[in-house]
């Protein structure tokens, strides 16, 4: 114990006291510089200042608040003199010749250090370091400011330079685009030229061999004998079936329907792409906007029923009696009473059709590959996964799809109007009279362009539907949605 003691008394109280309060150390830290401080004096001194954060004896400057990192060897040094120092109650009450030479000395470098902080040139000398500690402070945030603006002076050219560059890279690959296409074009022409200058040759050649056959039997007629009674009975009763031509004339619808399909799903992939660069618009909320997506729709007289006729520029379908059947042809529907728009849509694009009669008539979009022979759901608009359409009747509407029906709300009327965003997959119908009311909206995913198809599945000789053209018609208020 006297050991200590005397160990204590050997230690310098001035290492022992904070430069701040200039007292026995609290809960002593260390910065970066070396010195320590009480935890409270030195957060008390860096609360004050807005930065940088200097020592309050060396003035030593940091960017950021240095890490406080306590001082366990030092706190316990403070802890055995404050053991060591008796209370200062007890202290007044001792004489002044027992006074404790610690306590002395403690107040004497209290005293000498006050009057060294308050004398005239340590007062200028803290001044003029605050003032270098500011003038730091002022010149890192002004390099730093003009690294910013020299920065955003730099970008605005960046930014021209970078965008033309993309544009000079995306016309290089439009113009490659463009030859590519034209380049593919004209394969398709040469193949087409070629296929059907085969098929002319074939026909000609069946031609010249059919003739040399009828002319070789017409010349052995008369070398023949005349048949009698018991010969003539041994003819066929049927006429000879004529013997097999090397043309096909559905192979060779096949081939062009082939080839034209697989334009059609090249043209609508290239449109995916591009959609990517821009969007598509969003479904126009009045007339005017439907109007701006107006298209004309006509019928291909190859495709109608035999029980149907077209006029008006084919935009106008008439049910009529039974007639003397048109020539056969691969696009035509042989059961249903059907036909089939000449344009393939795509994009966006609106149309309206109006019913007259006293029949019952679907309208429908499908895909041109839909199958016309036959009496199978397969060729019946509505009734395939492969056609959307809308029921007009006196009744109201209704829209089927794969041979479900659903009734829809909505006023009669005789105009269905039908709005359509290929890219999107949405196809919107509406009733049009002196409003326009929706009626059925759906999303889909479209893999091919889409045909407008008529179905007259029951009816009376001279119903008709017709597609006008369409004009801005300013009794027609704005859409029901």
């Amino acid at each position: 114990m006297t050991t200590q003691n005397s160990a204590m008394a050997l230690v310098d109280l001035s290492s022992l006291s904070c430069p701040v309060c200039l007292d026995l150390l609290t809960a002593p830290v260390t910065i970066p510089c070396g010195h320590s401080y009480c935890r409270s004096c030195v957060q008390r001194h860096w609360g004050q200042q807005s930065g940088p954060f200097s020592c309050p004896l060396c003035r030593r400057a940091y960017g950021r608040k240095p890490t406080l990192k306590p001082t366990f060897q030092l706190a316990a040094l403070v802890d055995g003199v404050r053991q060591r120092t008796p209370p200062a109650a007890k202290r007044r009450e001792r004489p002044r010749d027992l006074s404790c030479d610690v306590c002395e000395e403690k107040q004497e470098t209290k005293r000498r250090r006050k009057k060294r902080r308050s004398s005239p040139d340590t007062v200028q000398e803290h001044d003029e370091t605050q003032k270098r500690v500011s003038r730091v402070h002022i010149l890192y945030n002004l390099e730093l400011k003009q690294a910013e603006l020299k920065k955003l002076h730099q970008q605005p050219h960046h930014i021209h330079r970078t965008a033309r560059e993309t544009l000079e890279r995306v016309d290089e690959s439009f113009s490659l685009l463009s030859l590519l296409l034209e380049k593919t074009r004209a394969q398709v022409k040469e193949q087409m030229y070629l296929y059907k200058k085969d098929q002319l040759r074939s026909i000609q050649e069946n031609q010249e061999r059919l003739q040399e056959e009828v002319s070789e039997l017409k010349e052995s007629l008369p070398e023949l004998d005349p048949l009698d009674a018991d010969d003539e009975e041994d003819l066929p009763t049927k006429a000879p079936k004529p013997s097999e031509t090397n043309l096909d004339q559905s192979e060779a619808w096949s081939f062009c329907g082939h080839v034209t399909s697989s334009v059609s799903s090249l043209c609508l992939s290239l449109q995916s792409t591009l959609e990517l660069f821009c969007p598509p618009e969003p479904e126009p909320v009045n007339r005017a906007g439907f109007l701006r997506c107006a298209c004309d729709v006509s019928m291909e007289p190859t495709s109608a029923h035999a029980g149907l006729s077209l006029s008006a520029d084919n935009r106008q379908v008439i049910l009529r009696s039974p007639a003397p059947p048109p020539p056969d042809h691969p696009d035509r529907f042989t059961h249903y009473r059907q036909v089939l728009s000449r344009e393939a849509l795509s994009g966006r694009c609106y149309w309206e059709v109006e019913r007259s009669g006293w029949g019952a008539v679907r309208v429908a979009l499908c895909y041109r590959d839909i199958q016309r022979r036959g009496h199978v759901d397969t060729c019946a608009f509505g009734h395939n996964p492969e056609s959307w359409s809308v029921d007009i009747s006196d009744k109201g509407f209704s829209f089927c799809f794969k041979g479900k029906r659903v009734e829809l709300a909505g006023p009669p009327a005789s105009r269905l109007g039908v709005y359509l965003d290929h890219s999107a997959g949405l196809l919107s119908f509406y009733s049009v009279s002196h409003s326009m009311n929706l009626l059925h909206r759906l999303h889909t995913h479209f893999t091919q362009p889409l045909h407008v198809g008529v179905w007259f599945y029951w009816g009376y000789q001279g119903d008709s539907v017709y597609f006008p053209k369409l004009q801005n018609n300013p009794f027609i208020q704005m859409i029901c949605v």
